[in-house]
């Protein structure tokens, strides 16, 4: 499984739980005002961490991909483009904007790890450096996300990001939206003494956070199965990649019972008071047809997913 998603799916969920399910966040009485000052300042600590969690899956499930991508069996010279510049000339800003946060100690590994995997591009057995996408700024913007799947021949990311919100049940607003909303209110929240991070706000942006991550994650994810199978109409660009490209089948609770879709369909397609025993044929279904996988809690917030 991927750790990049593993620590962000625990992260968020407990997100969930501490702005959902913690009475020290929420506000009471007005007389109650050294409850509420320490809610408020809680509520802000949130609004930081969330967005972090969402910033750091961005950057590392990127990193993941782009480790994956040396060991596909496909030449340097055949990957897209913009992803042969991003690895190679295109990392050095972000090289020495990484420098710069280390200790004098680190400084010359550091250069030597990274200058190594670039130099290697030369060659069959290349690796690709982590800091590619993301590691240049100190924090993401919406353009950056879309500059990095858009390197992966991915057209209209982010309208493709909404799109598999949508069909997933758990956004419809242009996520792009909500994206730079959640990095306006992690700035207040962190450099406006007064800031007041409505817990509305931060409830709602559990579901746009998971929404944006399973949406990059999942088109990021078939970038490398294309790369994988060596698809020439993707590396030549012709053959863009986008939300239809992409199928996946879901666990959800309804009715009392635990139940199977795939994709586009209203009808379960299995249904099972066991969710153990779904969960394992589900994700084995999955597998044999090249299809991702997700599973909703009795809650109705995303628990897992797949690529």
């Amino acid at each position: 499984m991927s750790l990049a998603r593993h620590n962000f799916i625990k992260r968020i969920r407990t997100l969930y739980t501490s702005i959902n399910q913690t009475d020290a966040v929420q506000s009471k009485e007005l007389h109650e005002t050294e409850h509420n000052e320490i809610a408020r300042m809680l509520r802000n600590g949130l609004a930081v961490v969330g967005f972090a969690s969402l910033e750091d899956f961005i950057k590392q499930r990127s990193s993941e991909i782009l480790d994956s991508i040396g060991m596909a069996g496909l030449s340097f010279g055949h990957l897209p483009e913009k992803v042969q510049i991003a690895t190679t000339y295109g990392a050095i800003s972000a090289l020495n904007y990484q420098l710069n946060l280390r200790d004098n100690n680190e400084k010359i590994d550091f250069v030597q790890e990274h200058a190594l995997k670039i130099s290697s591009t030369m060659s069959s057995g290349y690796e690709l450096t982590s800091l590619a996408f993301g590691y240049g700024q100190a924090n993401l913007n919406s353009e950056s996300i879309k500059t990095i799947l858009t390197n992966f021949h991915i057209s209209n990311p982010w309208g493709q990001i909404t799109e598999i919100a949508s069909s997933l049940g758990l956004a419809a607003l242009p996520l792009n939206e909500s994206f730079t909303n959640a990095a306006l209110r992690r700035h207040k929240a962190a450099h406006v003494a007064n800031a007041d991070t409505p817990q509305g706000d931060i409830s709602q942006f559990v579901n746009e956070a998971i929404s944006i991550a399973i949406g990059f994650d999942f088109l990021l994810s078939k970038a490398l199965d294309k790369l994988k199978t060596h698809d020439l109409s993707y590396l030549d660009g012709s053959g863009k990649l986008s939300a239809s490209d992409i199928i996946f089948r879901l666990i959800k609770h309804a009715d009392g019972k635990w139940k199977e879709f795939i994709k586009g369909s209203v009808r379960a397609y299995r249904t099972s008071e066991d969710l153990e025993i779904l969960v394992n044929d589900t994700k084995r279904r999955a597998v044999l047809a090249g299809q991702y996988y997700v599973q909703f809690d009795d809650k109705g917030v995303i628990l897992d997913w797949a690529c």
